[in-house]
């Protein structure tokens, strides 16, 4: 792969993003980013290829952040993460193709790296 993936994951738990951080820190694909906030979205959104966000903050405006993003024809793919197994909210979306997939916390790193590889040679390739 000649250029890495640049990922934002944005959580509101610090050792969540902790652990992103660590497990992905050697990765020659990846270009990681992390944030407690959505607001890191909206000072540079084209700079990322992947979005992924903790359900948690699609009640504290990622869903308005996600909905700005659309509008602005910005090019990037959306994961969640989440640890409610009830995703109904989020279906609409998923149907839709806004969001690319769900995940269920705690997830499997290595499965995560998968999917996000995947939604970016689809999403960008």
């Amino acid at each position: 792969m000649s250029e890495k993936i640049k990922i934002l994951y944005v959580d509101k738990e610090e050792n969540n993003l902790t652990a992103f951080r660590a497990y992905f820190r050697r990765s020659e694909s990846f270009e990681i980013t992390t944030s407690l906030t959505i607001e890191e979205i909206l000072t540079t959104p084209s700079v990322f290829h992947v979005l992924v966000l903790d359900h948690g903050t699609l009640k504290d405006g990622g869903d308005a952040v996600c909905n700005y993003l659309k509008r602005e024809g910005v090019n990037i793919v959306k994961i969640v993460v989440t640890a409610y197994r009830d995703i109904t909210a989020l279906e609409s979306y998923l149907v839709s193709g806004e969001l690319y997939e769900c995940l269920y916390k705690p997830f499997d790193f290595e499965q995560l790296g998968k999917v996000i590889e995947k939604a970016y040679a689809s999403h960008f390739k």
